[in-house]
């Protein structure tokens, strides 16, 4: 219930919403180019910096926690990365009031967007800039992180938080039945030594250059496409009612008949409802295995491609 209090997903907060926290939960504008992006990217960004700055000063710097977001947005936009400058610009800003900078990477991270060489988004996204400038200090991760053979998920810590509880109880106060669970854990291992052994980041960053090129190719200049945003093997396709004003379809559907459509064909893809305003607006997302082929990639696209055309 605090996860999802804290994240944006309308669709799945809905049902929940009497119990979740409201008073000491506070949500800003998401980064997202695509849909609110009038200008310049820098003054893009900066507005959403001010934003956020404003929204601190609002609720007292002293009570703020921290501040959480994904670097590539998953479920909830559909593979949609921040711009260039906004992580290093939120870091700043968390250093200046003394908050937490929280980064969700349960869908993006682990390899999932790897430059070829990290395992983080953040990172990859940013391999020229001194990682102190952009690393966060909480980091959750998931899915890649088992690579789908075991339910696990783990939370990263910076020195600084570690040492802040070692010098403090010296404990954490949590726990779970299932917590390190031995089997889990052992997979989760035995994922993390083929990532490495199989040099699989590089393949990822490989192959993700020619899954952007294809997508580009075959699948952004088909009708009602408004966008297609990713990094390395996870990428999102946007669709609208009109490319020009990027329109979003007035009921939901779109992204789920595409869905359909490709399965029938051989490919599972993800489906994102509610992408342009939390209640309308539809995308895929596109994810391969990390042990795909060129042959795979390829297969995909044509697959994707031949679904959205056959749908619309």
């Amino acid at each position: 219930m605090g996860a999802l209090g804290v994240g944006g997903h309308t669709f799945r907060r809905a049902l929940f919403e009497p119990l979740l926290e409201h008073d000491h939960i506070h949500q800003i504008s998401p980064c997202y180019a695509y849909r609110h992006q009038t200008g310049s990217e820098e003054d893009y960004e900066n507005s959403l910096i001010q934003e956020l700055i404003d929204t601190i000063e609002k609720v007292g710097g002293e009570k703020v926690a921290g501040f959480v977001f994904e670097p590539i947005v998953g479920a909830a936009l559909g593979c949609v990365p921040a711009t260039k400058g906004y992580m290093e610009k939120v870091r700043a800003v968390c250093n200046k009031y003394g908050i937490l900078m929280v980064c969700d990477e349960v869908m993006c991270g682990m390899g999932r967007c790897s430059d070829g060489h990290s395992l983080h988004a953040w990172q990859s996204m940013h391999p020229d800039i001194p990682e102190d400038q952009v690393a966060p200090d909480i980091q959750t991760i998931g899915k890649g992180l088992g690579g789908g053979y075991i339910p696990i998920a783990a939370v990263l810590a910076s020195q600084k938080i570690a040492s802040a509880l070692a010098s403090g109880s010296g404990g954490f106060r949590n726990g779970f039945t299932y917590q390190a669970h031995p089997i889990c854990c052992a997979g989760a291992v035995a994922v993390q030594k083929i990532i490495i052994e199989d040099r699989l980041l590089s393949d990822v960053a490989h192959l993700g250059q020619i899954l952007e090129a294809l997508l580009f190719e075959k699948v952004a200049p088909l009708p009602h496409v408004g966008n297609v945003r990713g990094r390395g093997l996870f990428w999102g396709i946007e669709f609208v009612q009109d490319k020009d004003t990027k329109k979003p379809f007035a009921k939901l559907g779109a992204a789920a008949a595409v869905a359909e459509a490709a399965f029938q064909r051989g490919v599972q893809v993800y489906v994102c409802e509610g992408v342009a305003n939390g209640i309308v607006g539809d995308a895929i997302i596109v994810a391969p295995a990390y042990t795909c082929i060129m042959k795979d990639i390829r297969f995909i696209v044509d697959v994707v491609a031949d679904a959205i055309s056959a749908s619309f």
